[in-house]
């Protein structure tokens, strides 16, 4: 089963998607190219540039997927977002779920730590 992660760079995601390829799942991790993926060297997954904020990068990302991990959310980790900014974890989970109904992947597990 292929699997796509959100937030993968971060301790839960990485701890995750470890665990995943250890029992014969596929992983592609969705990635922005600032994201510090070093928990994720070494391990045998996909990566795909794209953000949870970018409704197109989503789309292409859940192509082939059968259940996504939503690992990706504000933290204190990321920079401070600008008054008005977009949420992670509020619009980021609303773009998800929209780029996965029109895909049709059904399956979401929802992480959050904040």
């Amino acid at each position: 089963m292929k699997v796509l992660i959100t937030g993968a760079w971060g301790t839960p995601g990485s701890q995750l998607a470890k665990h995943l390829v250890e029992k014969g799942f596929a992983v592609r991790a969705l990635l922005e190219p600032d994201d510090p993926a070093a928990l994720l060297r070494g391990l045998d997954i996909e990566s795909v540039a794209g953000s949870v904020l970018d409704a197109e990068a989503l789309q292409n990302a859940l192509a082939g997927v059968q259940a996504v991990f939503n690992c990706d959310s504000d933290t204190y980790f990321r920079a401070s977002r600008a008054a008005g900014a977009p949420s992670r974890t509020v619009e980021g989970t609303r773009n998800l779920l929209v780029a996965m109904a029109r895909v049709g992947v059904e399956g979401l597990v929802h992480i959050g730590t904040a």
